[in-house]
């Protein structure tokens, strides 16, 4: 169940409404309703446009969403903690309005992109909060680039070597003679596409390079690298990415918090949205 209040809520929309004043770049004030603007623009790294909304004044928090996602992932937190910080939030290549790469990424290749956008837009060193996908890309930008980025928040993070049972290699063998077959001219290539995940089902076939190339880089070494304040947020519930890769994440990087939502899944900062909301705020806060 997500916990929203009426009051929570209305703050998803694009012009949230406050009672109180909040503090935001363009902003103006009516019968005591509170309405914030948002800027939201383009910026072109390596000829790659890339579609971001910022909000807020003070210290810089950058938002990375997951898989098949977009800025609408992050618009709610982005609409609670503008309040208190400047939110960017990105929408990455080859998701919502940001337009594909010219060539297949992995997550390398989105990390660069992301730095480079920090460079020309933020200026200084950022916090970074990174959902499931987004977590990836936080994980490298952590571990490589601290100059950059101060603070980490990892989401339901993907990125980790998962653990694999029997069905696993079962559905990989019978894939693999699948694609024998299909090399042989004895079965329709149309049948290989049941192997593949929704997520990869979902892609358009410019997206499906990037996709492979993603899933398949393990980031474990990155997260024993990690020397920069890191919170872990996780749902206990996260079928995409279970509870025992946020207890490895947290074993294996040196100065971080976890903590575990016991009633949330993958969306764990959705399903509990107040207190997701209000651990980052403390975490972001402190120097």
């Amino acid at each position: 169940m997500i916990d929203l209040s009426l009051n929570e809520l209305l703050l998803c929309y694009k012009f949230p409404y406050r009672r109180q004043t909040v503090r935001y770049d363009y902003s103006i004030e009516i019968f005591s309703f509170h309405f914030s603007f948002k800027q939201t623009m383009f910026m072109t790294i390596e000829n790659q446009p890339i579609r971001y909304e910022t909000a807020g004044v003070g210290r810089t928090v950058v938002f990375l969403h997951g898989w098949g996602g977009g800025i609408a992932g992050f618009q709610g937190c982005c609409n609670i903690l503008s309040e208190d910080f400047r939110t960017v939030n990105l929408e990455l290549p080859g998701f919502g309005q940001s337009p594909p790469p010219a060539y297949p990424f992995d997550v390398g290749d989105y990390a660069r992109i992301v730095i480079k956008f920090i460079q020309a837009v933020c200026g200084g060193p950022v916090s970074v909060v990174g959902h499931s996908f987004g977590g990836r890309i936080g994980l490298i930008l952590a571990a490589d680039f601290s100059e950059y980025v101060e603070k980490v928040i990892l989401i339901d993070s993907a990125g980790l070597k998962p653990r694999r049972g029997l069905r696993y290699f079962w559905r990989l063998r019978r894939y693999k003679w699948a694609k024998r077959l299909v090399k042989r001219k004895l079965l329709d290539p149309k049948r290989l596409e049941k192997y593949g995940s929704a997520d990869w089902r979902a892609l358009s076939p410019a997206l499906r390079e990037t996709f492979k190339k993603v899933v398949n880089r393990r980031l474990d070494v990155y997260a024993a690298r990690i020397r920069i304040p890191t919170l872990i947020l996780w749902g206990a519930k996260d079928r995409d990415t279970p509870i025992y890769m946020a207890k490895r994440l947290h074993k294996r990087i040196k100065n971080s918090a976890l903590h575990i939502f016991p009633e949330a899944g993958h969306y764990s900062y959705i399903d509990c949205f107040r207190e997701s909301n209000g651990i980052m705020r403390t975490f972001l806060s402190k120097n």
